[in-house]
């Protein structure tokens, strides 16, 4: 059966179970196939996307959209910071030990929402980078506080600079209004969780 057969079949009868259980093979030649053309044209198809949620599907577009205005601006933030030898992540790590003397890795991992392994090798990246230390906690052989140090202060101070731009360039073409409403809107949306 050829790729074309599969795809008539599939498109045409709808009998994708069918060809799975017929010819494995050319099932998943196909769907690979399908997935790679329809990632062509991802960015064709995001262009046409309803940008104003249906009754039908109001949850499904809106977390879509969340989703993918999330990586754009992490991808626009992590190109900048790419300078500093960091990303994201190191950057609200950093934010959270400029604001508070010391941390735990269980305090950050809690107030940043991120899952505490994560936290452990992204304090180990910066402390190898020489923005944080940690420091053993008295009476508690196994836990360990973080803070940052000078430099790590230093470089929080130029990420944050370079932040200007980035938001800049992210939020273009948003007034003030709408971007306190935005914010109105996603402080909403993170208290639901």
């Amino acid at each position: 059966m050829s790729i074309a057969d599969c795809q008539s079949a599939i498109i045409n009868a709808g009998l994708a179970d069918e060809i799975r259980s017929r010819d494995l093979d050319a099932y998943n030649l196909l769907t690979d196939y399908l997935a790679r053309r329809y990632l062509l044209d991802m960015h064709k198809r995001l262009n046409e996307f309803p940008y104003i949620s249906s009754a039908a599907a109001p949850d499904q577009r809106t977390a879509f959209l969340l989703q993918r205005a999330h990586q754009w601006t992490n991808r626009t933030f992590n190109e900048a910071l790419r300078t500093l030898q960091i990303d994201t992540p190191h950057f609200e790590v950093l934010s959270a030990l400029a604001a508070c003397e010391a941390l735990t890795q269980t305090q950050m991992a809690r107030c940043l929402d991120i899952d505490r392994s994560v936290i452990v090798g992204i304090v180990n990246q910066l402390e190898r980078l020489g923005l944080a230390q940690r420091h053993p906690i008295p009476r508690n052989r196994l836990a360990h506080t973080a803070q940052i140090t000078r430099e790590g202060r230093q470089r929080l101070y130029a990420a944050q600079k370079i932040a200007v731009p980035a938001g800049g360039k992210i939020f273009a073409g948003l007034s003030q209004s709408e971007r306190e409403q935005l914010d109105r809107t996603l402080l909403h949306i993170i208290r639901n969780g």
